[in-house]
């Protein structure tokens, strides 16, 4: 078995406002192996979002742990860049920067993070040809869809080579068409670069799809209440979605979810 690359213990978020405390995560404990596709799905409001922030340092724990490589990073008033460096971060919406062309934007992280060498670069024109968006390179967000935008936040949050890939619902927004081809194509970056993924999903098809392990969240307050391990084959294509063994595993999921939401609802 291939060794643990995230790991929480008792991991616990409570936010603070005037009138209450809003318990957003309660002592979730996932172990997510190096290059593993992991997904975490749920309703809203379950914590999902909160888990991968606190994983990146966008926000603190309330309590538990946090490791990385074995290594806790909850005990750092702010992680380390060597840490943070191993993480990408992909948000629900790309976030381009408008006045930047669409290589600029892929290498945002370079001049954040001061790397200028041409093996980096070299690397950018890699990443803009895996994602089919070498022609673009030199357009604007403005001159560009949806789908392309979201590839490029794909492919930008991958050019500092992280270890670790945070993904939060990034093709949530889109039509189904463009969300399966983007899908199929996430899987094939996923298999090149052998990066660590978690992933974060309202859609279950999305998530038995992808992953090789689904985390199940509930609310109220936000918990892990499932793990379920996916035995399908990879590589896999969308012509799984009309096998059987794919569907049974939808419906198994789609059941968790709805039980935990009418046991839970006040």
């Amino acid at each position: 078995m291939k060794a643990s690359k995230i790991r929480t213990e008792n991991l616990n978020k409570v936010f603070h406002t005037r009138h209450q405390d809003i318990y957003a995560v309660k002592d979730a404990n996932i172990d997510i192996r190096v290059g593993e596709f992991v997904s975490l799905i749920g309703p809203s409001g379950c914590g999902k979002s909160t888990i991968i922030r606190m994983i990146d340092d966008i926000i603190k724990p309330t309590s538990g742990s946090i490791y990385i490589d074995g290594k806790e990073i909850t005990s750092y008033k702010r992680i380390p860049k060597e840490i943070n460096q191993k993480m990408g971060f992909i948000f629900q919406l790309p976030n381009l920067f408008p006045w930047l062309t669409v290589r600029e934007n892929v290498g945002i992280a370079c001049r954040i993070y001061k790397i200028r060498d041409e093996r980096t670069q070299r690397y950018i024109d890699e990443l803009l040809e895996m994602a089919g968006l070498t022609e673009y390179q030199n357009a604007y967000p403005a001159e560009i869809s949806g789908g392309v935008m979201q590839r490029i936040g794909v492919i930008r949050a991958m050019v500092h080579k992280p270890e670790i890939l945070l993904m939060d619902e990034p093709f949530g927004a889109l039509d189904a068409m463009t969300r399966e081809k983007l899908d199929m194509e996430i899987l094939d970056i996923w298999k090149k670069l052998g990066t660590t993924v978690i992933f974060i999903t309202h859609n279950v098809e999305e998530a038995v799809l992808l992953s090789d392990r689904v985390y199940v969240m509930g609310t109220n307050p936000g918990r892990i209440t499932r793990e379920i391990t996916l035995d399908l084959e990879r590589p896999r294509s969308l012509d799984l979605l009309t096998e059987r063994k794919f569907q049974d595993y939808c419906a198994e999921l789609t059941e968790c979810i709805g039980h935990v939401d009418l046991r839970k609802v006040k």
